[in-house]
């Protein structure tokens, strides 16, 4: 971790004495992290009741769970910690010393907890010392990771003037900059053990306890520049240029906690994230500020509604009390769509071709600016879809995807056969020199085979009603995209980008290698392979085709009936993810919708330093989603065994419409292992049950349309 010296300001100074007034233990939450509003500290000076996001005594005797800076001036002393336990020494000098712990939990309120004994370190100061801070040490602190390190949104100090006993104060940011109140707020400590308490609410107060007793609060211009904390760190987290320390300092029983709340309402139509979410009349309005609360045992209650957000649970539940995110009435009423509403966009309809289409198409179509969404392509899904009716009915059920240009136009006259009207190629490299249906050698056509080219000049005679057209009546479809099932099996169904097009000849060379099995160099592409091309403008020749240019980021839509497509319940899929699940355990899903999403429905990709237990997903409809449920765990030889996905259940739910995968389990091990350090599965213990799965894979991003692996 990147760390430089606290910097030291000369700051005027400014201290007022604690004021109480009424506190509310479950408060709401502010932009993306938990938010709580402005509010006073407690009248009876208790600390509100709390869950621990970490919490460590030392006594496994290992640091493995935290970030080290320092190493050499850190160690866990048997004996050396509160009561005869063990306890984590600093050995202090001008240098840093310090543990740390990042993206803990995104809080808004916050408290860090932790036993301090000064143990006589020795902490030089000159006489006069004109700014304490420089010679202080900084011993526990709460910033974010969202900007910069400095200033942390409080920070507790440690100092001994000349001839007297230990003192504490502390920091935190004010509009006029960062503050210490070591004038007039500092509070003695003893040589001994006590325990420390920061406190802190965004842009609302401060507060240290000591002994569970309120020392000091502070609410008057507290401008914390963070929107939440989630970086701890506890040790020498200061240098000291002008003075240099001596001794070692002991901690032990370290924590960051976060209040608690056990149920939260979260309403799309009627509430508001200015809300405490604790009524369905005060209902948070994105379930994402409901997910920065709640923790072990909350139910988040989610009113009927479109909600158009992605949500990363800030906290895991536990296993007595799994934290649980439910739709409040009954599966199919509480929709999280990854995507906007074409009437949320402005639509120009074009007054002549700027992107080269058909003759006489371009007055039929629409363009909008999709710049702001960021995409890294073209959106996954332009879908239309009946009119949001009462629960439970509505959502995209009964909807329509609107294809993406493409020759030929969508045409699927039986429901499993999608292929049916797709063209059939005349050969590979060059058209087939036999026929291989009346041939006796079946394989005659292998010579004109190939891995990276298709030809085909003739239409097609059938089936009944096939569009006319072929690789020489379309114009240079160079960068755009072949999709091809395998000339030997039909097994395989190839995606890739056209690098050249003979026009002329009817031949058209792709990006990667097509074969039939990969790795045997089998050429896949040959006479009748079924195949498409898509995204070019010059395709864009029908209504409901769209094309999406990523140089200008300009989605074009024809639209399926001739009117504006803000007047059309049209939706474009912008998000990548709907619901993360990465390091989070004992969290259940009851009766979501998830849809519209370029990515997953529902993601748990953990890394190795990551986990997650006991995760649940029921009575839940996922849909319209590149993924469905993607769960990945990557695994180190070094990565404690622990650090697994087990006991995931997947129950009572329906996987529809899906592009690549429906599930996607997979773990990674890390390329340098040795062999014999593969001894376990990064994933473990998963039910799958009783679930129905459907329209699967038929625009997968790999070669095999498997629906699941």
């Amino acid at each position: 971790m990147k760390r430089g010296a606290c910097i030291l300001v000369l700051l005027a100074v400014l201290v007022s004495l604690p004021v109480f007034s009424t506190y509310a233990a479950n408060v709401p939450t502010v932009d993306g992290a938990p938010v709580f509003r402005k509010a006073a500290a407690p009248t009876n000076s208790i600390i509100p009741p709390t869950w621990d996001v970490v919490a460590d005594d030392f006594e496994s005797g290992s640091l493995a769970a935290w970030g080290i800076s320092g190493a050499s001036h850190l160690s866990l002393l048997p004996g050396g910690g509160r009561n005869g336990s063990t306890g984590l020494a600093v050995a202090v000098t001008q240098d840093l010393a310090y543990i740390y712990q990042a993206r803990v939990a995104h809080a808004v309120e916050g408290y860090l907890t932790f036993w301090l004994n000064p143990n006589g370190v020795v902490l030089p100061e000159p006489s006069p010392n004109y700014w304490p801070p420089g010679t202080s040490l900084c011993v526990g602190e709460v910033r974010s990771s969202a900007g910069d390190w400095w200033p942390p949104l409080i920070a507790f100090y440690l100092r001994r003037p000349p001839d007297q006993g230990y003192e504490g104060f502390i920091a935190w940011p004010k509009a006029s900059g960062h503050f210490y109140d070591w004038q007039s707020g500092a509070f003695p400590l003893v040589d001994g053990w006590q325990k420390i308490t920061l406190g802190y609410r965004i842009d609302a107060w401060v507060a240290v306890w000591v002994n569970d007793t309120l020392v000091r609060y502070y609410d008057d211009d507290v401008a914390h520049d963070d929107p939440s904390g989630d970086v701890i760190e506890f040790g020498k987290i200061n240098k000291n240029s002008s003075s240099t320390p001596s001794g070692s300092i002991r901690l032990d029983d370290v924590a960051f906690q976060v209040p608690r709340v056990n149920d939260l309402w979260v309403d799309a139509v009627n509430g508001s994230d200015e809300h405490d979410g604790l009524t369905p009349a005060t209902a948070f309005r994105t379930i994402q500020r409901a997910a920065n609360l709640a923790g072990p045992g909350t139910t988040v209650h989610i009113l009927p509604g479109v909600y158009r957000e992605t949500v990363y649970p800030a906290l895991s539940g536990s296993a007595a009390e799994p934290a649980v995110y439910r739709a409040a009435n009954g599966p199919g009423t509480a929709i999280i769509r990854g995507s906007e509403p074409s009437s949320a966009l402005t639509w120009t309809q074009l007054a002549d071709d700027p992107i080269g289409m058909p003759e006489g198409v371009y007055a039929n179509v629409y363009w909008a600016d999709l710049s702001a969404w960021e995409l890294d392509g073209p959106p996954r899904f332009v879908v239309e879809v009946p009119p949001l009716s009462s629960p439970p009915a509505g959502g995209t059920e009964g909807g329509t995807r609107l294809p993406l240009a493409r020759e030929p136009d969508w045409h699927v006259a039986t429901e499993w056969k999608t292929h049916e009207f797709w063209w059939a190629a005349d050969g590979g490299s060059a058209p087939a020199a036999c026929d291989p249906v009346t041939d006796s050698d079946r394989n005659c056509d292998l010579p004109q085979r190939s891995l990276t080219q298709l030809t085909d000049r003739t239409n097609d005679s059938e089936p009944a009603g096939i569009e006319a057209g072929n690789l020489t009546t379309l114009g240079d479809l160079t960068s755009g995209t072949l999709v091809a099932i395998d000339t030997l099996q039909g097994h395989y169904v190839y995606r890739r980008t056209i690098t050249a097009h003979d026009v002329e000849a009817g031949r058209i060379t792709v990006d990667r290698v097509c074969e039939h099995d990969g790795g045997t160099g089998n050429p896949g592409l040959g006479w009748g392979s079924k195949y498409y091309v898509e995204n070019k403008p010059y395709l864009l020749d029908t209504p409901g085709e769209w094309w999406y240019d990523t140089a200008t980021q300009r989605l074009y839509l024809w639209p399926p009936i001739p009117t504006n497509p803000a007047t059309l319940n049209i939706e474009i899929s912008r998000r990548t993810n709907g619901f993360s699940l990465r390091d989070r355990s004992y969290t259940v899903l009851d009766g979501l919708t998830i849809e519209m999403l370029n990515g997953s429905a529902i993601r748990l990709a953990n890394w190795e330093t990551h986990k997650a237990y006991g995760n649940v997903v029921r009575n839940a409809t996922l849909r319209y989603a590149n993924w469905g449920l993607y769960i990945e765990q990557s695994v180190r030889a070094t990565s404690p065994p622990e650090n697994v996905i087990d006991g995931f259940i997947l129950e009572d739910s329906e996987i529809a419409h899906i592009d690549t995968f429906a599930i996607r389990l997979i773990d990674w091990w890390e390329n340098s292992a040795a062999a014999d350090s593969f001894t376990r599965s990064g994933i473990v213990n998963t039910v799958i049950r009783n679930n129905e799965m459907h329209h699967l894979g038929f625009r997968t991003d790999g070669d095999n349309a498997v629906g699941a692996s």
